[in-house]
């Protein structure tokens, strides 16, 4: 049979997962009670959209984006 070839390279996806750790640890520190996982499970997302219908209303996508990111960064700065 067939093998199944992963779509990202083993060095990708442990940018990726490094990636979504960094967002979950910011989401953590602003105050939502998230388990840093690495993985962007349904919670994760869920969480993202929570803190974008607070700070971005106008950007509720789910996805831990450029603008996503910037803004908790903001959020975490002010909070200092």
């Amino acid at each position: 049979p067939p093998r199944s070839t992963p779509l990202y390279s083993s060095a990708a996806s442990d940018v990726y997962k490094r990636q979504i750790r960094q967002c979950q640890k910011k989401l953590k520190m602003i105050g939502y009670g998230l388990k840093i996982t690495g993985v962007l499970d349904e919670l994760t997302r869920d969480t993202i959209l929570a803190f974008q219908r607070h700070w971005l209303p106008n950007q509720l996508t789910g996805k831990f984006d450029v603008e996503t990111v910037w803004r908790m960064e903001t959020v975490l700065r002010a909070s200092e």
